[in-house]
């Protein structure tokens, strides 16, 4: 197994990472796995030695950072400007329309 990792995580990347189009049989054996019996207690023990436990480090990410990330997108820049404008235009409802339209609550997914 290559134990090269993404840059975007921490996992271990396989040699054949697309195993949706593989045999279950290669599967087996692209991960050194004894099946249908399991690993036995030295080849777990050497895993973890070799690879870690089986862990997702937690980032923390802070809720106003998050709360920000919201807003990078061009379309929002433009609608922010968009308001910017119609409020120096004197258009205070044209602007408040918009503005609502801005707030990340409003958004589905």
């Amino acid at each position: 197994m290559n134990t090269k990792t993404n840059e975007s995580d921490d996992v271990p990347l396989s040699r054949a990472s697309k195993f949706h189009h593989q045999e279950w049989t290669e599967i087996v054996d692209d991960l050194q796995a004894n099946y249908p019996d399991g690993l036995d207690s030295d080849d777990v023990t050497q895993r973890i030695q070799k690879y870690g436990y089986n862990e997702v480090a937690v980032k923390s990410v802070p809720k106003w950072l998050i709360f920000l990330r919201q807003f990078n997108n061009v379309i929002i820049y433009i609608l922010l400007i968009a308001v910017g404008l119609t409020l120096l235009m004197g258009h205070y409802s044209d602007a408040t329309v918009i503005a609502f339209e801005v707030n990340p609550n409003s958004w589905t997914k």
